[in-house]
């Protein structure tokens, strides 16, 4: 959405992270980890900010802004009504896991000895 007079700065930066693990075992060294995040910090304000700050972004055109109802936007935009009419994946014949011909499973049964087989 489209806002009139709202001021945009935004700033790109990163975030050190140190974890530190202690070790189970006694004798052993803590092990630490440092690892940089990226992250993004975006200030809106319908107040006058900092123009001088390089990510600064002016309003757009109140021409391109389009009043809406409150109404409005609270009824349904049309989406998340399902999965759609594809193909999708239905039963086929595909390969897949099933009860088929091929070798026999352990079976929940006791175990049973074996005893080796000698020909005479």
């Amino acid at each position: 959405r489209r806002f009139k007079g709202l001021r945009q700065i935004t700033k790109l930066g990163s975030q050190e992270i140190v974890d530190e693990y202690e070790p189970l075992e006694e004798g052993l060294d803590k092990v630490t980890d440092v690892r940089s995040v990226p992250c993004i910090e975006i200030k809106l304000s319908k107040e006058a900010l900092d123009k001088s700050d390089k990510g600064y972004q002016e309003p757009i055109d109140e021409s391109l802004v389009t009043d809406v109802d409150p109404e409005e936007l609270m009824k349904a935009r049309g989406r998340g009504k399902g999965r759609g009419k594809g193909k999708g994946k239905g039963k086929g014949k595909g390969k897949g896991k099933g009860k088929g011909k091929k070798g026999k499973g352990k079976g929940k049964g006791e175990e049973k000895e074996w005893v080796p087989v000698t020909k005479l």
